[in-house]
């Protein structure tokens, strides 16, 4: 007797649905920054503006400050790369408890490939915005194949935009700073 005909998508359906149900759980549970990324508020992130969804222990004013910071960060993206068009999504936490919830395990931040940055309690400040943002614009680059096969060394990558590097005072002196891109 042969199967019915009518069985073979029901199936095939079913498969589908506890394959995603499956694949979704190993995201939440393996990778809780990428699924927050996809829904910020189901990990109790509010939009602050544009594309910065902010932990809401975070105080109105420090919101406004953190927005500006944000905004000066990728100024100095866009000075020495001469544009930043990929802006990411930031994921940015007050608290150690949100931090954790989006997978933190000590990084002040972390940006993951041209889509999204996740920033701890440590990270909400401009020179480490810039270095992050760095990451965006470099990967956006070189593409995303570059980036998974690793076409760049991490340690150019981490160097590039050096989160000790001192903007306040001439880069150009620094030897890995190109004159014409660097900060003033």
């Amino acid at each position: 007797m042969k199967p019915s005909g009518r069985r073979w998508p029901q199936r095939f359906i079913l498969i589908a649905a506890v394959f995603l149900i499956l694949a979704t759980a190993c995201v939440d549970f393996f990778l809780p920054a990428v699924a927050a990324y996809a829904c910020p508020s189901c990990y109790g992130l509010e939009r602050g503006t544009g594309s910065l969804f902010i932990d809401p222990t975070i105080a109105v004013e420090d919101r406004r400050i953190l927005q500006e910071t944000a905004a000066r960060a990728a100024a100095q993206v866009t000075n020495f790369y001469g544009s930043f068009d990929k802006q990411p999504i930031l994921l940015a936490c007050a608290s150690e408890d949100c931090d954790r919830k989006l997978g933190g395990k000590g990084a002040r931040a972390n940006t993951y490939g041209t889509r999204f940055t996740r920033l701890s309690p440590r990270g909400l400040d401009q020179t480490i915005l810039a270095h992050e943002f760095s990451h965006v614009e470099l990967h956006a680059r070189i593409g995303q194949f570059r980036l998974l096969t690793r076409a760049v060394p991490a340690w150019f990558d981490e160097g590039l935009f050096d989160r000790r590097t001192d903007w306040g005072k001439a880069a150009t002196r620094r030897p890995e700073c190109l004159a014409e891109r660097c900060l003033k």
